[in-house]
């Protein structure tokens, strides 16, 4: 005669069932959200904007084909090439809804860098991922961008590590760049580390978090000649401690977690591109920080041929306020202007878009209000 199944066992069965649907459901929804383009930009009737331009395409750049997302309500609109973060961390899923509005002044070109996002490969040769290589790339999709819309000149605006690659491809070829827009601005990075890490000591100090403070006890700032992998390892643990102290979005105590959502529901990307997201990052650092260590940028970099624009958040505490500032000052160039945001930390450019959007459209491009 058959046992009957015990009363537990059939609560553990159900639970399982459960389980697996909710697994499947996930599954189909990321599936869903996942179909690796990008929407059309509509009027109020649900009509596509004539003149819009919503398309993502892959053209070879350095002998690679390179994502670029390409967005805008009217192609004889000013292009704009957005030089994202990192290195390695293409930042398009995390600002999508906020450009926006950008995407009325601009024909905004996100690119995706060589061995990021939708960029990364593992078929990547390792010897170009150089600062030089990613230079050269830059300076070439701006020749596609110019040559597609028929542009003598472009805008560029560069976030975090892209403000460092992005002062070294307006230097190479100034003459391709209506204006440089620098947010969350490097400048001595090594120093802005030894800064940040006294952020969150103090922070903790503060809050008396003793978890914390045992934890930052066993973590040693390495020198600027150290491994890429002793700066990844370190950069993993005193990122979250940043993230988590308000010092990446002011007044927010977030944890680096949090950015999984932005990405998860990023129609741009494909199920494979959200996968190899964090595997393209980790490729990137472990090949390009290590330039950021050997460049302090006043001293490679002290002037520019084009009119520059710093946007800086008072309390940023990955590239630090007060070295940008000092760069700024230091740096000749025709034209400058540096903007301190009060209630912002490492990205001005969200956290306070409209006041970012107003510089932008009345002081760079020159509109009325």
């Amino acid at each position: 005669m058959k046992k009957a199944a015990s009363p537990v066992f059939k609560i553990l069965k159900r639970i399982a069932i459960v389980l697996l649907g909710i697994l499947v459901i996930a599954v189909v929804v990321v599936w869903y959200m996942s179909p690796g383009k990008t929407s059309p930009i509509l009027d109020i009737n649900g009509n596509v904007k004539p003149n819009s331009i919503a398309t993502i395409e892959q053209p070879v750049i350095g002998g690679l084909a390179q994502t670029l997302i390409i967005r805008g309500e009217n192609i004889d609109n000013p292009v704009l090439l957005f030089v994202h973060g990192g290195p390695g961390m293409s930042t398009y899923p995390f600002i999508r809804e906020q450009f926006k509005g950008m995407e009325k002044l601009f024909t905004v070109c996100y690119w995706d860098q060589r061995g990021a996002g939708k960029s990364y490969s593992k078929n990547i040769p390792a010897e170009s991922m150089t600062l030089g290589q990613l230079t050269a790339d830059g300076v070439e999709v701006t020749r596609y961008l110019t040559q597609k819309f028929h542009q003598q000149k472009i805008y560029i605006l560069g976030h975090s590590w892209g403000t460092f690659l992005g002062s070294f491809i307006v230097h190479k070829h100034p003459e391709l760049y209506a204006a440089y827009i620098g947010v969350g601005q490097v400048g001595d990075t090594y120093l802005s580390e030894q800064r940040s890490l006294q952020f969150v000591i103090a922070e903790a100090q503060k809050r008396n978090d003793k978890n914390t403070l045992a934890e930052l006890q066993q973590l040693k700032l390495p020198s600027p000649d150290a491994s890429s992998q002793e700066w990844y390892d370190y950069l993993w643990v005193e990122r979250q401690k940043v993230f988590s102290f308000g010092g990446a979005r002011y007044g927010v105590d977030r944890k680096v977690s949090d950015l999984a959502v932005p990405l998860i529901t990023c129609r741009e990307y494909t199920i494979g591109d959200k996968i190899n997201y964090q595997t393209g990052l980790t490729y990137s650092m472990h090949h390009l920080w290590k330039y950021m260590m050997k460049n302090s940028l006043p001293v490679v970099l002290p002037q520019q041929q084009v009119p520059v624009y710093i946007f800086q958040g008072i309390h940023d505490h990955q590239t630090d306020f007060g070295l940008a500032k000092d760069y700024f000052d230091s740096l000749q160039a025709p034209v400058k202007k540096f903007y301190a945001f009060e209630h912002s930390a490492h990205s001005p450019h969200v956290e306070e878009y409209a006041a970012f959007e107003k510089i932008i459209r009345t002081d760079i491009l020159g509109k009325k209000e």
